[in-house]
């Protein structure tokens, strides 16, 4: 009887270990996911910000040059 408590007893231990382990293992994981959400999320906003830029520039362009085309038509 007291074998069989001492290896159900060892069972729980390392049943115990390797779950500490894993719960370990998870929360590095799940940090680097927000890591990367957050790498993925800056990268966006500065692509977003890059085509707005764009735009911006692109519309002055065409502004200028109605603008010029309409002065060579007068």
């Amino acid at each position: 009887m007291q074998v069989e408590n001492a290896a159900e007893w060892a069972k729980r231990e390392q049943i115990s270990s390797e779950k500490h382990s894993l719960e370990r293992e998870n929360k590095k994981l799940k940090a680097i996911v927000e890591d990367l959400q957050d790498e993925v999320r800056k990268k966006h906003t500065g692509l977003s910000s890059a085509k707005d830029q764009d735009i911006k520039t692109l519309q002055d362009e065409l502004s200028n040059r109605n603008k010029v085309g309409q002065l060579s038509s007068f």
